[in-house]
């Protein structure tokens, strides 16, 4: 393996990069699905409400 200045191999720093995109791309699908989520049960919650019939 070849080594860059600091002493980290250019293989790991790859490895490294791939890793923080696909922990990215979770977080960011976790968050939209959980403000879907949020939006059905607030959706759900009035539905139930009598007054949403008035």
């Amino acid at each position: 393996m070849t080594t860059t200045l600091n002493g980290v191999s250019p293989m790991k720093t790859f490895i490294g990069g791939v890793i923080g995109a696909a922990t990215n791309l979770i977080n960011l699908f976790k968050s939209f699905y959980t403000t879907q989520l949020d939006r059905i049960q607030q959706f759900v919650n009035d539905a139930a409400r009598p007054e949403a019939y008035a």
